[in-house]
């Protein structure tokens, strides 16, 4: 979890997040390979994450599951948050 978060985001065209509410957000993720902790964070340019994964090519699955949480169709609005 001591990896600095590269400078880029990754962004889904579903989700605006410029004002969003949840920005400043930090989800802590799980590698389900490893056990290794990672920190997903919504910024007002999109998902940033401290895996190696995202600092070497922009994008992870960890920033990926946030966002699928995020913008679920689930009828519960814990999970509709977009």
């Amino acid at each position: 979890m001591g990896r600095p978060i590269f400078a880029r985001a990754m962004r889904f065209d579903d989700m605006k997040f410029e004002d969003h509410f949840l920005v400043g957000f930090k989800w802590p993720v799980i590698s389900q390979r490893t056990g290794e902790r990672y920190t997903v964070e919504l910024t007002d340019k999109g998902f940033t994450c401290d895996c190696i994964g995202f600092n070497r090519h922009g994008k992870c699955k960890h920033a990926t599951s946030i966002h699928d949480l995020l913008v679920s169709p689930e009828d519960d609005p814990v999970y509709n948050l977009t």
